[in-house]
């Protein structure tokens, strides 16, 4: 994250904790108001007749706010496997990748001169945001030019490169790997051990962008802002019913003694 990105991610944080700070005051001044009427007795003809259970959002509302809270649960939950995990998923023999960058998007100049790059490998070629299913890794032995393979280089990073070479000089063989929009190959080599698994060819464009967003550390934000906003809704809201409740049993009590 650049200089300007890390100012604007900031400003953001502090943006988001104002709002935060803002509604959760508005939330208990209007508690506090409600509460008041209710000690006051202004509210009981309404308990009473239940007028006030009226008020309750509607099914279809409620509905909603659940799918809402559950679909920020699970985005939440994405978050934290990504961020302590990896941008792949295996499951078995087989897995799925986010792709994280447009280095297999097209074909470089250079590589087009060089002229390996044949039409059928520019249809496994995929972007930035792509969803892409990979396989479980070859043995060393099969391992083959040109085919696509995901890799973790010697920072951690998670790559999905074309092989372009096989370097048996040593006294092991090292994988020689570029992107198809390159025009260098990846340094250094790559091992065997390195490997995760092998591109089977099969994609679906664009929809892991929104994987993307949540792996940014914007949409990391976005999602706690609006699970938090969320949150103190819901609280203040259940806070109200609990008066409403604790107001109706005392009445019908009082009721019950002068009876």
């Amino acid at each position: 994250m650049d200089q300007k990105s890390k100012i604007f991610f900031l400003l953001l944080v502090i943006i988001g904790a104002a709002i935060l700070i803002g509604a959760t005051v508005v939330y208990f001044s209007l508690y506090k108001k409600e509460q008041k009427k209710i000690d006051d007795g202004v509210l009981d003809k309404e308990i009473i007749e239940g007028k006030m259970a009226k008020k309750k959002k509607s099914k279809a509302i409620a509905f909603f706010e659940t799918i809402f809270f559950l679909f920020l649960i699970l985005s939440l939950g994405l978050i934290i496997f990504s961020k302590f995990t990896s941008d792949y998923f295996i499951f078995g023999n087989n897995g799925v990748l986010v792709v994280g960058s447009d280095s297999m998007s097209q074909t470089s100049t250079v590589n087009a001169e060089i002229g390996y790059i044949s039409l059928e490998m520019e249809d496994e070629q995929f972007s930035k945001g792509d969803f892409i299913r990979i396989k479980k890794k070859p043995q060393e032995e099969e391992m083959t030019v040109y085919n696509i393979y995901l890799y973790k280089n010697e920072k951690g990073i998670t790559i999905i490169h074309r092989l372009y070479d096989i370097d048996n000089d040593a006294e092991k063989p090292s994988y020689v790997f570029r992107g198809d929009a390159n025009q260098f190959s990846d340094w250094p080599n790559v091992y065997y051990d390195q490997i995760i698994g092998e591109f089977d060819g099969v994609f679906i464009p664009k929809v892991g962008h929104f994987a993307l967003f949540l792996q940014s550390n914007f949409g990391t934000l976005y999602v706690f802002f609006l699970l938090t906003l969320f949150s103190i809704s819901a609280f203040f809201d259940n806070a109200n019913s609990s008066l409403y409740k604790r107001r109706r049993k005392l009445i019908e009590a009082n009721n019950d003694i002068k009876q």
